[in-house]
């Protein structure tokens, strides 16, 4: 880790004013970006008319090691992770306490009560997905436990097999993947779900904004 961070010099290139204010999140692993995107919310809802840049890069290159005679297993995490970078900018729009009510009032049972208590009779499949993509095995794991259709994670699981694990950036490319491919309809209702070290889970209630 480098001081002073990417975020300063991020800053300068594209030219922000030296009084803009930086916040810099480490050591979150796979769940980083929904981790920091969880602040980036809080922050845009308790300051009027902000935007908040939102960055998650992940360079796991870094860290390849080559296998060793004895250890040749460690060439699955070698395959498994890549580089990545992803953007978002985040606002609050309005008075709107909607959305953070339903999690506020349900929070107890995080994902099965909370997200489940506003979800229609079609259940989990009323929701669009994005998961982190950890690996095919989490994937497989989290739409069999919550008995969800046959391509509701398809956008995990394109990232996934395109770009691999990029650690805390691969949330930002799920949800990129779920707009490109429309599963991100006006008003609707969705998850986001960090998985990172520990295991730690970040749970998120996200709703598309209106058109």
């Amino acid at each position: 880790m480098r001081m002073p961070g990417g975020d300063l010099r991020l800053a300068s290139l594209l030219g922000l004013r030296r009084s803009v204010q930086r916040t810099s999140m480490y050591f979150h692993g796979c769940s980083a970006a929904a981790a920091v995107l969880r602040v980036a919310k809080d922050l845009a809802e308790n300051n009027p008319g902000a935007r908040v840049l939102v960055v998650s890069a992940e360079l796991s290159l870094t860290l390849f090691r080559a296998p060793q005679e004895g250890h040749v297993d460690t060439i699955v995490g070698q395959a498994l992770f890549g580089d990545g970078a992803g953007a978002v900018i985040v606002g609050a729009g309005g008075d709107e306490r909607q959305l953070p009510a339903m999690v506020r009032d349900n929070i107890e049972q995080c994902l099965a009560e909370g997200v489940g208590k506003h979800v229609a009779h079609g259940g989990w499949n009323d929701l669009f997905w994005a998961v982190h993509p950890g690996g095919r095995k989490i994937l497989d794991v989290v739409e069999d436990r919550l008995a969800l259709a046959p391509g509701k994670l398809d956008a995990s699981r394109h990232v996934l097999s395109e770009y691999g694990n990029m650690s805390g950036a691969s949330i930002i490319f799920v949800l990129d993947e779920l707009r490109r491919r429309g599963d991100m309809p006006s008003g609707g209702l969705g998850v986001m779900l960090g998985i990172g070290p520990g295991i730690s889970i970040e749970t998120m209630l996200l709703r598309v904004a209106a058109a």
